[in-house]
This record gives structure tokens, sequence and C-alpha cells, in this order.
């Protein structure tokens, strides 16, 4: 993210990439020593063991921290909480999710020519399939691998149907799960598409039964709506709708929004439906590569000489930071906020 400060020169802080702050880096000038530092605080430098392992003795989540990163799912995450323990998830899993948005860091980069800055918030994260904000991060890092494939690969944009039943969960996963792959051994699917990407949306309707659907980007030039209607009858016996159209720009953002759309629908059921649902989820890939598209395909290029042109300083942990002077930028939490929800860690 990139941000302009305003205000006067005097009101803002200067980065000097001449400035040695004696440990051969770039420092930070013009900031309180005790409120901020150019060093990241020795009690919130937390090893990777240590954050796959979370203890709340020494992981606290403070309401702060818990506020940027959960505010606009509260009620949603205490639901989930409830299902977790519910469901009979192991503890360390509880711990992690519990602890999600933990030991909150504000960083800044080195001044741009323009005189503008990047910001990025670092936190423990719980990664669990269940956190809304966790999933938006993934869902973006795969929206950009997406973009990329796409712009490589002529693709279809394809969903495939289950006729509405009355079934449990975990069957009606089962059968497109097993229908999929009958599908994708008949030779007229393996004439026509070489692969793809494929994500799972769950949902029910109005009469209250689940619908499992599957959302992907078909690597192929054409593929007609109505032979796919036919060729997905034929496997599954009593299910023919299904959609096909040009995957455009917007077809990786459409895609991915599966991701949270259908994760925030499920939290809003009730205790016995998102029970259900946690359990049948459990081991289910929700984003799954098929055919001859393999999951290094959808490795993001990241330009290394632009990742090694930007240099990042901590100011301090999240609390310190917004008790400092700093809150005079009456922009700084929401800018701070979108960064808590985003998958943006300084490298």
């Amino acid at each position: 993210m990139l941000v302009r400060l305003v205000g006067g020169a005097r009101d803002r802080p200067r980065m000097d990439a001449t400035h040695d702050n004696g440990s051969g880096r770039a420092g930070v000038h013009q900031l309180d020593p005790v409120e901020t530092t150019a060093q990241c605080p020795p009690e919130y430098l937390v090893s990777q063991q240590a954050r796959n392992h979370f203890d709340p003795e020494s992981a606290p989540l403070w309401t702060l921290e818990e506020t940027f990163r959960h505010s606009g799912w509260r009620a949603g995450r205490k639901k989930v909480a409830d299902a977790l323990a519910r469901t009979q998830s192991s503890h360390a899993r509880q711990e992690r999710f519990a602890s999600c948005g933990a030991h909150a860091r504000v960083w800044i980069s080195d001044a741009a020519d323009d005189g503008s800055y990047r910001w990025r918030v670092s936190c423990d994260r719980c990664r669990d399939r269940w956190c809304v904000p966790c999933q938006r991060e993934r869902s973006m890092a795969v929206r950009a691998r997406l973009r990329q494939f796409l712009a490589l690969n002529p693709c279809k944009f394809v969903t495939l149907t289950l006729k509405h039943r009355r079934a449990r969960l975990v069957d009606d996963l089962r059968r497109l799960r097993v229908c999929f792959a009958a599908l994708r051994r008949r030779k007229w699917w393996i004439d026509r598409v070489k692969g793809g990407v494929a994500i799972l949306e769950v949902k029910t309707g109005r009469d209250g039964l689940w619908h499992v659907h599957l959302h992907m980007l078909a690597l192929t030039t054409y593929l007609d709506a109505r032979q796919l209607s036919e060729e997905w009858r034929a496997v599954t016996g009593d299910s023919f709708i299904v959609h096909v159209k040009q995957a455009t720009d917007d077809a990786a953002g459409y895609l991915t929004s599966y991701v949270t759309k259908g994760l925030r629908e499920l939290i809003r059921y009730d205790a016995d439906k998102l029970d259900e649902a946690m359990i049948s989820l459990k081991g289910v890939r929700l984003f799954q590569t098929f055919g001859a598209v393999k999951a290094k395909d959808l490795k993001e290029k990241v330009e290394e000489t632009d990742k090694a042109l930007i240099s990042w300083h901590c100011l301090g942990t999240l609390q310190a930071v917004l008790a400092s002077k700093w809150r005079a930028y009456v922009w700084l939490q929401q800018e701070l906020r979108t960064c808590m929800n985003r998958s943006n860690a300084p490298p």
C-alpha cells in the first residue's frame, strides 16, 4: 500500500537512507525512542516454531489488536470458536484461532522519491479456513496468481451443479468429487480440456437443503455448454445444469470471491448446520488444480529487484504506535486496519 503523508514537513517523520543507526542500516528520524523504535521489541520477536504452537499466556490478544483484525465479524468469530469447541477440534487449533491477530507490529518503508511511505502491519495468523481475515488474505494471494495464469492461458469459466436432494453434506461432497473425477476421465473431456483450477462453494437454499457447486477455470479454447450438460448428466445420473462462459480479466476475482463469500454464509447458519459443515469439510480442499495444471504453475512471480529496493523498519507494537504522536494523523487507523486484513507482512 502506497500512502502519502499529509501535513507540514515538521509534522512528518523523515526517513533518511544515508543515516546509520549503528547497525549499518537506515534508521527512523524524529521518533520518540520510548514510544517507537527502529528495532522490533524483543518480546514481540516470535520464532516460527512459536507461531505454530500458540499459548494464550504468551500470545495475548489485546482488545485493540482484536478490533483491528476481527471487528468486521466479531459475532461470527464467536460462533466459529464455539463450533470448534463443540466439534472437538484440537486444543492447539483452538489456541491458534483465539490468538489470531496477536503480536501486531507496525512497519514503515524508506521514503520513496515522491515522499510517500509504505505501511505494513504484521501479526500472528491462525490460517484457519474458518477465519475470515485469514481466508481473505488467502483469496487475495490466489487471485493474484490466477490473474497471471489467465494472462498466459485461454480459459473458460465453468460451473457444475448437483441436483438438490435431501442428503447429508458429507454425502453431497463425496458425490461431487466422484462425479467430477469421472467427468475428467471421459474422452469428450480429455479431448477438449487440458486442465484447470477449481473452487468449491457450499451453501443452502431456501428449502434448507445443501447446495454444492464447483466453479472452475478450464484450460480450453472452446467448450460447448449443451454437450457438457449431457456429459455431466451421464456421470451424475440426474444433474444437467452447467454454465460455461469466456473467462475475462475479472474471472480471477469472481472465482476467489467464493472463498470468503461461502465462508460467511456458512457462519450465519444455526449451530447444527455450522457444526455439520465444519465436520464435513474437514480435509476437503476448497481450492484445487487438475489435469496439466499444477500448483507450481500458479506461483506468483515477484520482481526480486523491486522487493530488494524496499527496506522496512519496525516502529513498535500496534498499541504503542497508536498511543504515540502518530495518532495525530487521522487516516492512520484506517490505513493500518486495511493492512491488518491483508497479507502484507514485511519481508
